[in-house]
């Protein structure tokens, strides 16, 4: 009996694991050759994943357990049959939401201290994991009691022949990919991308030596490494000569087309007020690259250098140097990303204020009224950050910013029908933007009701953007689309005019701005890839934006995708509207520019 209990159970993880594989494959092929490399790489990847479970399987058939062994191995057995299936569903749940499966980003995040809640997890999240966690166990059970898979056993060929069968089926659809990647066949790489951990294998040498021409597509062939030479203050001239202050106010997920007069009113008028940046990209799709490209002015590649040796910024290392009082605020945690080791890594504890308590919004109502405490009683010069939480998903607000009436008042990630709801959902966010208005409007008044604006400089941004399926995904971390990456930028200085600024800028920028605002005499390309926004020399022929995985080089015309997990949610190269373009139409202006950009990496090695 429990040898059919455990063989029944094998079958079952197989023909889940393949349907789903399968499914979720076919749903990206358009043309009969994906499809067969649909079918084939189902078959290869099915058995890859289950094979270890195989030879579990055949360990707890052996006749010489004894009866007792035997049952504590049919219900390990039965735990690790289950658990690899929420597996499974797990990392298509992940890639349906966000278009990646469970990588290094994934395990930093559930391995950091308040990753999880950083990613908008509550407890009613963890009620719905819970519940769909026993109804599929619930439906588990069911199947194996009622369906008896192992009445298939007769017609499955002997051992020799399916080996034979597998390894065929391996070699033909390793062998498809290898020629799709070699010629950039993208309907038959844009089905590899749904199997999840699909094992790429590649030939170029081989069929380059046969004579082959290979399809190019732009890539780097090699990663610059070496020791991290990220200046030190005690090398440079870090005189401060125009002690301004320095507040600097960051939301989580301000896109930019909510910085108008109907959702953010206060903020729009802040900005008309003073120099306001239109077309500002932040230097990342997510908050770990977002924040580390605007206080380091560095691409994302440079964020794990940072992080293993605890490296601080150099602006403001600077401004501690100089004597200025220190303070941070955040509506999250400064342990997910792993700011508390890097941007902020030499504050001391007392000038971290971290508060998590409640919804973003109520976390931003008491953070700011904290930081108007410090701003009115702190000594010049002084410098306070906030980051602000109200407009992170699942995008919480109390009933005084509601502008939109039609919203998803239940909002979950694992039940909610996103395509369905978006709108709604869209609704939402509008209405968290709303509080932040609000909130960033507490600020402004009570600056100016210290007299404290008129010797503060103000950076008011976003950390990324946020997409609502304009581009084909929800949220963001996924792609470079410009509804991920494109914030508000706004910046208060003493005695400059109002005005507005249309080129592309970058969050890389900020550093290079502030210091000049600060007559800190430092050349820019000493400490960043930034320069100073403000200079009437300023021109950008590319921007850089980074993820966990790697980078977009960016122009006003063309987007070279150079991270993998942007690259595998369909996006290698793009025109300005996220259009897909091919190589051979790119000018040479815009093949140069990524010459530039290869260039450049090595700088801080």
């Amino acid at each position: 009996m429990q040898s059919i209990f455990i063989t029944r159970q094998f079958f079952i993880v197989c023909f889940i694991y393949a349907g789903t594989l399968f499914f979720a494959s076919l749903s990206a092929s358009n043309t009969i050759a994906s499809t067969v490399f649909a079918i084939l790489a189902t078959i290869a990847q099915t058995a890859l994943f289950t094979f270890p479970l195989y030879l579990l399987h055949r360990l707890a058939l052996n006749s010489r357990w004894s009866a007792t062994t035997k049952y504590i191995l049919a219900i390990t057995l039965t735990a690790v049959f289950f658990v690899s299936i929420m597996l499974l569903a797990i990392n298509y749940k992940l890639n349906s939401m966000y278009g990646f499966f469970i990588n290094g980003f994934v395990m930093n995040l559930i391995s950091t201290p308040g990753g999880l809640e950083a990613m908008g997890a509550s407890q009613s999240f963890y009620y719905s994991v819970a519940t769909l966690v026993l109804a599929a166990l619930i439906f588990y059970g069911l199947l194996i009691r009622y369906v008896p898979f192992e009445k298939l056993i007769p017609f499955i060929p002997r051992k020799s022949i399916l080996a034979a069968l597998i390894m065929a089926d391996f070699l033909a659809q390793s062998s498809m990919y290898a020629v799709a990647d070699f010629t950039s066949n993208t309907s038959i790489l844009s089905v590899a991308n749904r199997i999840v951990w699909q094992i790429p294998i590649t030939v170029k040498g081989l069929l380059t030596s046969l004579g082959l021409k290979q399809t190019r597509t732009l890539s780097l062939e090699e990663t610059p490494s070496g020791a991290f030479k990220y200046p030190d203050k005690s090398t440079l001239d870090v005189q401060v000569n125009r002690p301004l202050n320095v507040v600097w106010l960051v939301a989580e997920s301000w896109r930019a087309d909510m910085l108008n007069p109907r959702v953010m009113p206060a903020t729009s008028q802040f900005a008309k007020s003073n120099i306001q940046f239109t077309e500002h990209r932040s230097s990342g799709n997510g908050t770990r690259m977002g924040i580390f490209g605007q206080f380091y002015g560095l691409y994302g590649r440079y964020w794990f250098d940072a992080l293993h040796a605890r490296q601080s910024p150099l602006i403001l290392d600077i401004l501690q140097h100089n004597g200025y009082q220190m303070m941070a605020y955040t509506s999250a945690r400064f342990a997910y990303p792993e700011f508390d080791k890097t941007v902020f890594s030499q504050f001391k504890n007392s000038e971290l204020q971290e508060y998590y308590e409640g919804q973003g919004w109520q976390r931003d109502r008491k953070n700011v009224t904290d930081l108007l405490a410090y701003v009115d009683s702190a000594k010049d010069p002084f410098f306070a950050f906030m980051f602000f939480e109200s407009a992170h998903a699942k995008y919480h607000f109390p009933k005084e910013s509601i502008i939109e009436e039609d919203y998803i008042e239940d909002f979950d990630y694992l039940t909610t029908d996103i395509v369905k709801n978006i709108r709604l959902i869209k609704n939402r966010y509008i209405n968290s933007a709303r509080h932040l208005d609000q909130q960033l409007a507490r600020v402004f008044a009570g600056l100016k009701a210290t007299g404290k604006l008129e010797n503060t400089i103000v950076i008011v941004t976003g950390d990324h953007g946020e997409e609502f399926l304009e581009k084909g995904h929800w949220g963001h971390n996924s792609t470079f689309s410009d509804e991920q990456i494109r914030v508000p930028l706004i910046i208060h200085t003493p005695q400059n005019l109002p005005r507005t600024i249309n080129k592309i800028t970058s969050h890389l920028d900020l550093p290079a701005t502030l210091l000049s605002l600060l007559q800190v005499n430092i050349k820019p390309e000493l400490y960043s890839f930034g320069q100073n926004l403000l200079s009437p020399d300023y021109s950008r022929k590319y921007l850089v934006v980074s993820d966990w995985h790697g980078d977009a080089v960016i122009t006003p015309s063309v987007k070279y995708i150079l991270s993998s997990t942007a690259a595998s949610n369909g996006e290698q190269l793009t025109d300005g509207q996220d259009r897909l373009i091919r190589e051979n139409s790119l000018s040479a202006g815009d093949r140069g520019v990524f010459t530039q950009y290869v260039k450049s990496l090595a700088r801080f090695y």
